[in-house]
């Protein structure tokens, strides 16, 4: 751990402009759609700090789960305005453990600075906890890497039982909650009981509920909606008593492609040999990336493909060229130079000829008959 948080303080000296400043103190917090969570449901969790104005340029979060109860499903930048990450947020169903080290190399001073963004599932009943281990840091943008002291309150809460939820929400537009659609149209529709009202909200803003104004329809529609993440909430109540929770339904909606970027071709005596390679990278801050796919030479389709990839010379071909595919299926298209052994117009005008010294062969032919 003491390589870890040098290696975070040489990050954070380097990169600080800021004076030093008295205050020592920031917090850590989630923000969540859900106040009860059901076995079996998945919800999502952003993360967000709090820099109590004091400007800040790195996080080292290490954070523990009740796997026994709980288990993440994923673990992104998600919204996260951390613009170099030393290590992506990731996780261990079996230990129970979410990491990530990160900052921004000008600093950053926010009382709602989005960190990063978990989904999880509520794995069975019974009480479910969250803490921070207390290797967790942040760093002052102070020019020294100060550490400074990093708050955060347990959550606790309950997973109920399956099927405990009064009210079935469903979506034919958007019917799996867990994935991401193209469509900014959103259809959303619940089963009333007899006897019972229903008020509602749908926004992205995880602070909205509904008011305690009864609603007749059950079927609503929301369109031209931006990118993110939107809650259906419904709350429900018999006769005069009081209103509570009767369910959350999420949309999940990404219309925008990955972020431009620009592979790299390169060669090292420690990669491949010191073979030919290309590498690449980028973002998707609503969706993530969900693969990368490349196509190396005009006879070749695209492959699904990590970074970075061993080059192959061409039998034809200009460029190489390498997809990023969001989660949403969003796709963004990035081309390198690299010939093959026949370039495009080289290949076009041998087909050609080839075509039609075919034609006149046949021709003659003919002809001759």
């Amino acid at each position: 751990m003491k390589y870890k948080i040098f290696g975070l303080i040489l990050f954070s000296t380097f990169y600080s402009l800021f004076s030093p400043s008295s205050a020592r103190a920031a917090t850590l917090y989630a923000g969540s759609a859900y106040q009860t969570v059901s076995e079996g449901e998945t919800f999502v969790v952003d993360w967000f700090l709090d820099t109590e104005a004091e400007p800040l340029n790195t996080i080292f979060l290490k954070l523990k789960f009740s796997a026994a109860t709980l288990e993440v499903v994923e673990a992104n930048p998600g919204a996260s305005l951390v613009s170099l990450w030393i290590q992506p947020p990731k996780f261990s169903n079996e230990t129970g453990i979410i990491e990530l080290t990160g900052g921004v190399p000008g600093g950053f001073n926010n009382d709602a600075f989005p960190v990063f963004r978990t989904v999880m599932r509520g794995k069975q009943p019974g009480m479910a906890t969250v803490t921070m281990d207390g290797a967790s840091a942040v760093l002052l943008h102070d020019g020294r890497g100060t550490q400074t002291n990093l708050k955060f309150q347990v959550l606790n809460f309950v997973i109920s039982p399956r099927g405990v939820k009064p009210a079935e929400i469903t979506s034919t537009t958007h019917p799996n909650q867990d994935q991401w659609y193209r469509n900014n149209s959103a259809s959303v529709r619940f089963s009333p009981r007899p006897g019972e009202q229903y008020s509602y909200s749908f926004s992205s803003n995880l602070e909205i509920f509904p008011d305690e104004i009864a609603e007749e329809e059950t079927e609503l529609t929301y369109r031209d909606l931006p990118d993110g993440i939107y809650y259906f909430k419904l709350n429900s109540r018999s006769g005069q008593g009081n209103w509570q929770e009767a369910g959350i339904y999420r949309v999940q909606i990404d219309r925008t492609p990955p972020e431009i970027f620009t592979p790299l071709v390169d060669s090292d005596s420690a990669i491949f040999g010191g073979e030919k390679f290309i590498s690449f990278s980028t973002v998707d801050k609503t969706s993530g990336i969900s693969h990368y796919e490349i196509k190396n030479g005009l006879l070749s389709g695209y492959q699904e493909t990590q970074t970075p990839f061993k080059l192959k010379k061409s039998l034809v071909g200009d460029y190489v060229a390498v997809k990023a595919v969001d989660a949403a299926g969003n796709v963004r298209t990035a081309k390198v130079d690299l010939p093959g052994y026949l370039k495009v117009w080289q290949f076009a005008l041998l087909l050609g000829v080839l075509v039609l010294g075919t034609v006149l062969y046949i021709w003659r032919k003919k002809k001759s008959k």
